[in-house]
């Protein structure tokens, strides 16, 4: 029996999908604490090139954090496509769950499945 690479390589996509989870938590963390830092030491200076500086910086990093927040989207419509017009990924859904929901059942059985087949294939090549 073959496993599909989806399957096979679930941990590795839980693995990205954890880091993603954390991005999601982190950026909007971080662009708060950037820009409250930069509009604070542009007020302190009373400078306006400093404070429309800062405020330039902040809408940079608005964008950026508002793109990484799409980046699923974007992996969910990449991976539709690729299911779609590739005989090798049957089993694509189980990439897309481990990458955008890494703490769902359905990866978790996945990676037992994936577990299961390569402990049977091991067994059955040291019977060989």
């Amino acid at each position: 029996m073959n496993i599909d690479f989806c399957v096979a390589t679930s941990a590795a996509w839980q693995l990205v999908g954890y880091f993603l989870f954390a991005l999601k938590i982190a950026i909007p963390v971080i662009i708060i604490i950037l820009g409250t830092i930069d509009f604070v030491n542009a007020l302190i200076s009373s400078d306006d090139k400093n404070i429309s500086k800062a405020t330039k910086s902040l809408i940079i990093r608005l964008v950026v954090g508002i793109a990484i927040f799409f980046l699923p989207v974007i992996i969910s419509a990449f991976l539709h496509l690729v299911k779609d017009s590739s005989k090798y990924l049957k089993a694509a859904d189980t990439c897309q769950t481990c990458l955008l929901r890494p703490f769902d059942s359905a990866c978790k059985s996945a990676k037992s499945k994936a577990k299961a087949q390569m402990n049977s294939n091991q067994q059955k090549y040291r019977n060989e």
